[in-house]
C-alpha cells in the first residue's frame, strides 16, 4: 500500500529498509529491491510512530509519539519492551525526533 505519513527510515546491513508510517501506526519493511515484505508493529500498540533506529544487535527502537514511549522490537516483528523514563526525569511527551542507540 502507499505510504500514508512517512516520518523516518533506517536500513540494516542486509539492505532491508524500515519505514515509520505515522498515519498507519506501523513500520513497513522493504526488501533491498524495494518490495514491501512485512508490516511491523500492528500488535505493539503504537500510535503515530515518528522516529526509528536500528541497534548494533539488530533491534528496532521506535519513537512512539502518541504513546509517549520508545517501543523496542525485532526486525521480524516481535515486540520486546517499552522504555518510558521515570517521572523524576520530567515530562516525556510525544517523542518525535530521531532515535539514536549506542554502538
Amino acid at each position: 500500500p502507499p505510504l500514508a505519513q512517512f516520518s523516518d527510515m533506517v536500513a540494516d546491513a542486509e539492505g532491508f529498509v524500515y519505514l515509520a508510517d505515522a498515519e498507519r501506526s506501523l513500520l513497513l519493511k522493504l526488501s533491498p529491491a524495494g518490495e514491501m515484505v512485512a508490516a511491523i508493529g500492528g500488535d505493539w500498540g503504537m500510535y503515530r510512530p515518528r522516529g526509528v533506529a536500528l541497534s548494533p544487535d539488530g533491534r528496532l527502537f521506535v519513537a512512539d509519539t502518541g504513546r509517549n514511549r520508545i517501543a523496542v522490537g525485532t526486525t521480524d516483528g516481535r515486540f520486546q519492551k517499552q522504555i518510558v523514563p521515570p517521572s523524576s526525569f520530567g515530562p516525556f511527551e510525544q517523542p518525535k525526533a530521531d532515535v539514536a542507540v549506542p554502538e
